[in-house]
C-alpha cells in the first residue's frame, strides 16, 4: 500500500472509480429488490436523461415527455450520470480525509459523504430537478419519500464502507 500510496492522485483515481461504482451497484441492487418484493418502482434513468439533455435549452426542472418513453441515448445518459455522481462521492472521500483514508477508511467520513451530502443532494438538486419540488414537498408523501432516500443512501454507505474496505485490504 505504501508504494501505490506514494502516487496520491493515482491512488484517488483508481480508489475513486472502484468505490463509486461498486457502491452505485449495491444501491442499484438494492434498489431491485425493493422493485422485485414490495413493488416500489426503481428510478427512471432515462427520465433523468431527459431531464439532463433539458438543461441545454436551458430547462433546469424535468418535463416529461407526452408518451413517457424516453430514448436509448437519454436511458444511457441517466445511467452514466447516476455511476459518475456515484464516483464522485467517493473521490470526496480521500480529498478530503486524505489520501491514508484509502489505507484505512473509518466510517464518520463514509456516514458524513454516504449518507448526510447525498440525501441533502437528493433532496435539494435531484428531487426539485426531477419535479418534486424542494426537499419533494410536491411529492405525494414526502415523509414516505425522505424515509426512502435516507435508506436508501444509507445503503450506498455501507456498499462505500464495503468497497472501501475490499480496497485497502488489497494492500
Amino acid at each position: 500500500m505504501d508504494s501505490f500510496l506514494a502516487h496520491p492522485l493515482g491512488a484517488i483515481i483508481v480508489f475513486t472509480i472502484i468505490v463509486g461504482v461498486v457502491s452505485t451497484l449495491i444501491l442499484d441492487l438494492y434498489a431491485l429488490v425493493l422493485d422485485k418484493a414490495l413493488g416500489l418502482p426503481q428510478t427512471n434513468w432515462g427520465a433523468v436523461g431527459h431531464w439532463l439533455q433539458g438543461m441545454k435549452q436551458g430547462r433546469f426542472v424535468f418535463e416529461p415527455t407526452a408518451s413517457g418513453v424516453y430514448t436509448p441515448g437519454e436511458h444511457g445518459l441517466g445511467w452514466l450520470f447516476h455511476y459518475l455522481v456515484g464516483c464522485a462521492y467517493a473521490a470526496l472521500l480521500p480529498i478530503f480525509w486524505g489520501v491514508a483514508f484509502i489505507a484505512a477508511p473509518t466510517w464518520l467520513p463514509i456516514i458524513l459523504i454516504g449518507v448526510v451530502l447525498t440525501t441533502i443532494a437528493g433532496l435539494t438538486l435531484m428531487v426539485p430537478g426531477m419535479g418534486g419540488g424542494f426537499l419533494g414537498l410536491k411529492t405525494p408523501n414526502p415523509v414516505k419519500l425522505y424515509g426512502l432516500v435516507l435508506l436508501a443512501h444509507a445503503v450506498f454507505a455501507i456498499g462505500q464502507y464495503a468497497a472501501a474496505m475490499a480496497f485497502a485490504s488489497c494492500f
